[in-house]
């Protein structure tokens, strides 16, 4: 989910840390994402960020 959401991030113009704090998640959060599993509500912060729903986040990166 992490390539995802640096993918749609890129496309917006958006950096990581960008995304963060618009979603209100701290600094590193979605970096830790790859070791842990993310609350709804963090995801769907991101997604709305975003402008996605949270199943767009879940779709693999091609």
């Amino acid at each position: 989910m992490k390539d995802r959401i640096k993918a749609l991030a890129k496309e917006r113009g958006l950096s990581i840390a960008e995304v963060e704090r618009r979603s209100g998640l701290t600094k590193n959060t979605i970096k830790k994402w790859d070791r842990s599993t993310p609350s709804v509500d963090k995801v769907a912060s991101v997604a709305k960020c975003l402008g996605v729903t949270v199943e767009d986040l879940l779709e693999e990166v091609s």
